[in-house]
């Protein structure tokens, strides 16, 4: 009786422990959320696995390219380099102007015109005008269009590295998550499942008076450890879940609900 006294008092710990880590989660939850820390949170239905074809981490990738806006943003760097690059070699060049003026005169039609006409009297003006700027300082016109190509080659590195962070995310996630699924339908389908029918045997041990209440405690105990860990699987496999989707950029149309479960 003492050591089943004992046990129970365990257990009641450990609910108060779990107690505090929900809370805890549940205020850093509704942090992210931006909304009071004591808001109730609501379970919603679980997704089911991610077919295999949609996990191609080539087409998650791609997709990625044209979502996180860190990728957006250094390609509009690498434009705007390429841009500066082709600006600094043009003024490095000489730069041709041509011009056309047409200037409208009205004729004019007072005494002093009427006695001695002017020449040209309302002929309208036609002008053509042109120049050419030489580039004299080739030297700081010569580094203004290095500076453009360093520029731009910086700009080509931090994009391939962006590339290669986001491309090295998806692959993890695309690789983590079919195994993840796999361990948590292992403990759903089979563990869960076999920790049940030995509590049922050992109820009935117990009922027939072959066990002893600490028996029917270990079943128990059994039962619960398989839950708590397909609890942990199915929670690692929602989190997995929630970072393809930050590593893409945008939800995947693909994580369906499982028919309304609920835990």
């Amino acid at each position: 009786m003492l050591k089943l006294q004992a046990e129970i008092t365990r257990a009641e710990q450990a609910l108060v422990d779990l107690d505090l880590g929900g809370a805890a989660l549940r205020a850093r939850l509704n942090s992210l959320r931006d909304r009071p820390a004591a808001t109730p949170v609501t379970r919603g239905s679980f997704p089911v696995a991610i077919e295999e074809a949609a996990l191609e981490s080539g087409n998650l990738a791609a997709l990625a390219r044209s979502s996180r806006p860190e990728l957006r943003a250094a390609e509009a760097g690498l434009d705007r380099t390429e841009t500066l690059e082709s600006l600094a070699r043009m003024a490095s060049k000489p730069d041709f102007n041509v011009g056309v003026t047409y200037t409208l005169v009205t004729p004019r039609g007072d005494e002093a015109a009427r006695l001695l006409a002017p020449a040209g009297n309302g002929n309208d003006v036609l002008g053509v005008r042109g120049g050419i700027t030489l580039p004299l300082r080739r030297r700081s016109r010569a580094a203004a269009v290095q500076e453009a190509l360093d520029l731009r080659s910086q700009a080509v590195d931090e994009r391939r590295a962006a590339e290669l962070v986001v491309e090295t995310e998806v692959g993890d996630l695309t690789q983590r998550l079919p195994l993840a699924w796999r361990r948590l339908r292992l403990l759903e389908d089979l563990l869960v499942v076999q920790a049940e029918e030995a509590l049922e045997s050992a109820e009935a041990g117990y009922i027939a008076g072959s066990l002893n209440t600490l028996d029917l405690f270990d079943a128990e105990h059994v039962l619960f450890e398989a839950q708590t860990a397909t609890d942990r699987a199915r929670a690692d496999y929602l989190i997995g879940l929630a970072e393809l989707e930050g590593a893409v950029g945008r939800p995947l149309p693909v994580a369906a609900e499982r028919g309304g479960a609920e835990r």
